[in-house]
Formats: structure tokens, C-alpha cells, sequence
């Protein structure tokens, strides 16, 4: 643990000295041919004579730099010595194999390699390069300066072996995301997982960080991963199922939130096998693949060209929906209320009103003078007054549905609260025609079957069409304020637009016919019940103060329960 403990007062100690200078490039590209140096040896061994073998061509390789322009980079595939670790000079271009002791990870490829530091080297993971061998799964760091291996023994669980995954350093922590998981059960991770250099000595473990966001990146292999301050930055992949990505995440390394950041600009197209670096609050993202192989270089501003969804931001959200919320409750229960007062105002009038109409004799028998908007509103409040039981008594009921009724018939006005829209009915086959003053239609009202009664009134605009629009609407004001198991109810009227109007009536549709039908049908029915529920109807008529003068076996309906209804069509 004596090599262990060097290693990461290396880390901690070592000074923070300014980048070198590399050599001067005309452009964003230029070519470089590196020139071979000798290997160079482990501290204290004697230098090679022979040249490094020249580092390139190779694929899938392992690559990471220092402040100061040194860049190291191993494996990969298509070279002869996948297990040789070279080191690039930015400033002089040359390349030379480093030669390493103590635990050697050995050949692989897809594998992940990052600074900690400028000194100590750490790689994990990847796929071997000859089939049959075996690629092992630990963490393995490499002093710089001593050029020994050493593999991390770790207890509790780890990440185990994948490949085409990332590693990153803030400060003293890798962080390794992502993947193609080598172990069961295979396939892409979204897997974030955290050790720490500084405590490794004393806890070699490997933390598996818990995002707090519901949201997560999707599991991904063959992305870009850099650090950025306390997050981290992820950027496209190959998805699984869902293809090759173009998303960009931040990972918060305080609040463990993952963000999906909302992009602005020329944003690369979905790819994966990126490579990319982070330059100040720049991240590079270099070529790649999608179905082909990709030449293109973009630029992205982390703090410009980009709105983040914080943990700040969502909570403020959060708050202003929840705002939001109460405020619609709080505007409805101001509605509601404002709708109670009004009605309550309303019917306050309206009783006061009433009040004074049924104590004078003279101010009743005025109201058979009002016409038109005058005589409607007077009209509907005077059915108001009826229909909210402010009537204490039968007697002023009565009296207020024969002001109601004469009021109608002489203004020839119709109740508002009783104008159906919805009728649904062909006046072109009529039932029968044995209605007094119309014809008899089967409708639809509400997905019930109806009767509608459709007025004639076929005498012209003379005092004949008057009598008969005047006799209506005193019906249809009596029928919408009686209420008897005898007595057929009123569902409501329209009217109907044609060259000449017609007022249709809606009650519900009687299944037996009237009792003139349903006698014969059924001849022997006992008539003591029936003549019962005639009697039954009529006097609640006659307590009303309301006269039947269509008395006949037509003017009955036998309902399904074979009870009686009057209704005089």
C-alpha cells in the first residue's frame, strides 16, 4: 500500500505549473508526422538503442493530455503493439513508447483513460484484442514518474468490465459513465460511478452515485464526456433502440441532478465514436460517426449558448405552477361565490317584488299591459319565482301561475328557461294529427326518445295565427310549473325555422299511446284504476286553479307502468 499512498501524494502535491507553449498552427488543422524517439526507460533501467515503433495507424485507442500539452494514449486496434503506452510531445512532435513496470493492464481496446492530474494516469475497462484473452475489469493507476502500474484492488461493488464507456477527472474524483456492460446482463448503462483518489487508500471502493433528477440520460456507449467546473457535460452516443443521440446533458455534481440542456445555434447532428475536448467554456466535438464517418468540427459555449434546467430553476417552476394552481382555485371559488351572490340578489328582487304584486290587486292587473322586453322579463321572473319555491303557500302559487299564464297569452311571450337546442326530429312523417292546434313527431332529445308537438299555425298573421300563438304560450307557461305523476311533464319548446315558424313542444315519448289506443289493444284492462288516475290528475289540475276543457280517451297517455297522463295536445 506503500506505492498506493506515493501515488496520491503525488496527486495532491504536485504544482499546478502553466501550460508550455506548443508549436504554432497556421489554421484549426494542420498535419503532423511525429518523429520517433527511442523508448524511454524506466527510472534507473539503461536506455534502448532502437527507435519506438512508429504509433500509427490504429483505431479505437485510448487517448488523454495534460495541461502542460503532453498527451499519452494506448491500445486500439490495427497496430502491432496495442499494449504499449505512448507519450506525444505537442512541443517538439515526437513520440516515444514509455517503458512501464508493476501490474500491467495489458492489450485492449475501447477502453477509458484519463488525467488525474499531470502525473498519474488511470485506465479501466475495454475489450481485449485477441480473442480468448481476458481483459481485467479493475482500475488501474500509473505513477509518471516512477512508470509502475498499479492495479486497485476495490471491495463492494463496481462497474465491473464494459467498453466504449468515459472517464473524467474533477479534482481528486474519476467519475465513469455509460458503456457496453461485458458482464451480466449485457448491453449499454447509464451507470454514473465515483472513486475518489484521495480516500482510495484508506476505502478502495468504487460509489455508485444516485441521481436526485427523475430524468436520466439514456443508457449510451461511444459519447463524449468532459468535465466542466462541477458538472459534467455528455454529449451524443448510440442509444440502443433509439439510434445515435444529439442530446447534451450536465451532470451537477452538488445537487447529483441531471439536466438535459436546451441548445441553441448549429447543433451537431446525431453521431457517436466522438472524440471532443473542453478548452475554458468551450467543448469541441470532433467527427464521428452515423452511418458513415463524419468531418465536421463544432463549437460549443457552455455559458452562452445555452439555457440550463437547474435544480433552481425547477424548483421556481415548480412554485409558480403551484401558484398557478391556487390562484384558479382561488379564481373559481371567487366565480362561484360571485354567481351565489348574484343569484341570491336576484331572488331577493325577485321576492320583493312578488310580494308586492300579490298584495295589489291593481299592480297584478297591470302586468297583462307590458309587451315585449318588458313583458319578458317580468315573464321570467315570475316563473323564477315559481321554480325556487319562494312561494310559501298554494294559494299565492296559484296566483302567481295565473299572472304568469295571462301574461304570456296577451304578450305572447315564452319562457327562456324552458328553449330547448338540441332536439333532434324530421317534421316530415308525423305520427298522427290528433293534437289540437298540431301535429304529432317522434324525436330524439338527449338520447331519450321524445314527442315533439309541432304547432300549426297555417291561418296567415290574422287574429286566428294570434289566438293560436296566444293559447300556446299560456300552455307552455302552465305546462312548465305543474308537476304530477298524472300529468305529463314538460321537457321544453323551440321553435322552428322555416318560412313559417312553428313552436314545437317536447314532452317524453309514451310507449302505449293514448287511451282510446291502448283500450282497444287491450280491451279487457279493469277502468277503475284508469278513471282512479284520471280523477288523481284532475284534481290537482283543479287545485291549481287550471280548467281541463279537452276532455276526451285522446287527450290520455298510457305510460310503460300503465299509469295515466293528461296532457292536452
Amino acid at each position: 500500500m506503500s506505492e498506493l499512498a506515493d501515488l496520491i501524494d503525488l496527486v495532491l502535491s504536485e504544482s499546478q505549473t502553466p501550460a508550455e507553449a506548443s508549436l504554432p498552427t497556421p489554421g484549426l488543422w494542420s498535419y503532423r508526422r511525429p518523429t520517433p524517439l527511442p523508448p524511454s526507460p524506466i527510472p534507473g533501467n539503461s536506455a534502448p538503442n532502437e527507435l519506438s515503433p512508429l504509433p500509427f495507424p490504429r483505431q479505437d485507442f485510448g487517448l488523454c493530455a495534460t495541461k502542460n500539452g503532453d498527451i499519452y494514449f494506448c491500445g486500439g486496434r490495427n497496430h502491432d503493439h496495442p499494449g504499449l503506452l505512448y507519450h506525444y510531445s505537442t512541443k517538439n512532435n515526437t513520440a516515444t513508447v514509455l517503458q512501464c513496470g508493476g501490474d500491467d493492464p495489458g492489450p485492449r481496446y475501447d477502453h477509458a483513460i484519463t488525467m488525474v492530474g499531470s502525473n498519474v494516469l488511470a485506465l479501466q475497462g475495454g475489450a481485449a484484442c485477441k480473442n480468448g484473452d481476458k481483459v481485467d475489469p479493475s482500475l488501474f493507476l500509473l505513477n509518471l514518474v516512477s512508470r509502475k502500474w498499479l492495479r486497485i484492488p476495490t471491495a463492494g461493488s463496481a462497474p465491473g468490465l464494459r467498453y466504449c464507456h468515459s472517464m473524467v477527472v474533477i479534482g481528486t474524483t474519476i467519475f465513469m459513465f455509460g458503456g457496453d456492460s461485458l458482464q451480466y446482463p449485457k448491453g449499454s448503462v447509464n451507470e454514473l460511478w465515483a472513486p475518489d483518489i484521495k480516500t482510495i487508500h484508506t476505502q478502495p471502493r468504487w460509489e455508485l452515485a444516485i441521481p436526485s433528477s427523475d430524468r436520466i440520460p439514456s443508457p449510451r456507449h461511444c459519447f463524449l464526456l468532459v468535465p466542466y467546473q462541477n458538472q459534467l457535460i455528455l454529449f451524443g452516443g448510440w442509444c440502443g433502440s433509439y439510434g445515435q443521440s444529439a442530446e447534451t446533458w450536465s451532470f451537477n455534481l452538488n445537487t447529483k441532478r441531471w439536466s438535459q440542456l436546451q441548445c441553441t445555434g448549429d447543433i451537431p447532428s446525431p453521431r457517436s465514436r466522438i472524440a471532443g475536448a473542453v478548452l475554458d467554456d468551450v467543448i469541441y466535438v470532433i467527427a464521428g460517426h452515423s452511418g458513415g464517418v463524419i468531418n465536421d468540427v463544432f463549437a460549443f459555449r457552455i455559458s452562452g449558448e445555452v439555457v440550463r434546467e437547474n435544480s433552481e430553476l425547477r424548483k421556481r417552476l415548480v412554485e409558480l405552477e403551484r401558484g398557478k394552481e391556487e390562484t384558479m382555485k382561488q379564481n373559481s371559488r371567487l366565480q362561484a361565490r360571485l354567481v351565489e351572490l348574484e343569484r341570491d340578489s336576484k331572488e331577493s328582487k325577485c321576492q320583493e317584488l312578488i310580494t308586492v304584486i300579490l298584495h295589489s290587486c291593481s299592480k297584478a292587473d297591470s302586468l297583462t299591459s307590458l309587451q315585449g322586453m318588458d313583458a319578458q322579463d317580468m315573464a321570467d321572473l315570475l316563473a323564477l319565482a315559481l321554480r325556487t319555491q319562494e312561494l310559501q303557500s298554494d294559494t299565492n302559487r296559484r296566483r302567481v301561475l295565473h299572472l304568469l299564464r295571462k301574461l304570456a297569452k296577451s304578450a305572447q311571450v315564452f319562457l327562456k328557461h324552458i328553449e330547448l337546442h338540441s332536439v333532434q326530429c324530421s317534421l316530415t312523417d308525423p305520427i298522427h294529427d290528433k293534437g289540437s292546434y298540431g301535429l304529432i313527431y317522434e324525436g330524439v332529445f338527449e338520447g331519450q326518445r321524445v314527442c315533439v308537438k309541432a304547432v300549426r299555425i297555417d291561418v296567415g298573421s290574422g287574429p286566428a295565427a294570434k289566438k293560436i300563438l296566444r293559447a300556446q304560450a299560456g300552455e307552455l307557461a302552465l305546462l312548465a310549473h305543474v308537476s304530477h305523476p298524472n300529468v305529463i311533464p314538460l321537457y321544453g319548446a323551440y321553435l322552428l325555422a322555416e318560412h313559417n315558424p312553428r313552436i314545437c313542444i317536447v314532452s317524453p315519448w309514451m310507449e302505449n299511446g293514448d287511451l282510446a289506443d291502448y283500450l282497444t289493444k287491450f280491451p279487457n284492462t279493469p277502468r277503475i284504476p284508469l278513471m282512479s288516475d284520471v280523477a288523481s290528475g284532475l284534481q290537482f289540475l283543479h287545485d291549481m286553479g287550471i280548467v281541463y276543457a279537452n276532455l276526451k280517451a285522446a287527450s290520455y297517455s298510457i305510460d310503460l307502468s300503465k299509469n295515466f297522463a293528461i296532457f292536452n295536445l
